[in-house]
């Protein structure tokens, strides 16, 4: 069993069922054993009870932030792949010390600018641009979501006017 971001299911009622699901994979009725694989960005919201408690998890493995510029750049030449640019070295030092997740979305952040403006080339500006919107993203509280504008339905059309279905001023068949 593979359970991504096991610290969002470890809250409330969740935890307990996380808990009793990994004392039961060496039951008698589970001869053959079982394989439970968990992930985390943030282990320090694990519980003890799940990390100190022998049988829970045999193993655990820390994979560390990026440590010096050098596996920043290793790892932000990989991840821009064809579209590097000498340029690019700029950012190297805001990526020291975070994890790799993090140098693999600003690539593809942007990655996806430059395809959105229908370019090949990835500028330095549109990197630094995913850097920071990245980072307030992993600095913000719970609030970050509200503080974001608002999507679908209820967003101006700047073409029609305000409103839905645009401008307050067009008329319907009923007026006539």
């Amino acid at each position: 069993m593979i359970v991504e971001e096991i610290d969002a299911y470890l809250h409330g009622d969740d935890k307990a069922r996380i808990l009793n699901v990994m004392d039961g994979v060496e039951s008698p009725n589970n001869p053959k054993g079982s394989l439970l694989i968990a992930t985390t960005n943030y282990p320090e919201a694990i519980d003890e009870r799940i990390t100190k408690r022998p049988g829970r998890l045999d193993r655990i493995y820390v994979i560390p932030t990026i440590q010096d510029a050098a596996q920043a750049e290793d790892m932000l030449r990989h991840y821009m792949a064809e579209q590097w640019e000498d340029a690019h070295i700029a950012v190297i030092d805001r990526l020291v010390g975070q994890p790799g997740a993090f140098v693999r979305e600003a690539a593809l952040a942007a990655r996806m600018l430059a395809a959105r403006e229908r370019l090949t080339e990835v500028s330095l500006d549109m990197l630094e641009r995913s850097i920071d919107t990245l980072s307030v993203q992993m600095t913000a509280d719970r609030d970050f979501l509200v503080q974001r504008r608002p999507l679908g339905l209820d967003r101006p059309n700047p073409r029609r006017g305000t409103g839905f279905f645009g401008s307050s001023s067009r008329r319907s068949r009923d007026d006539d």
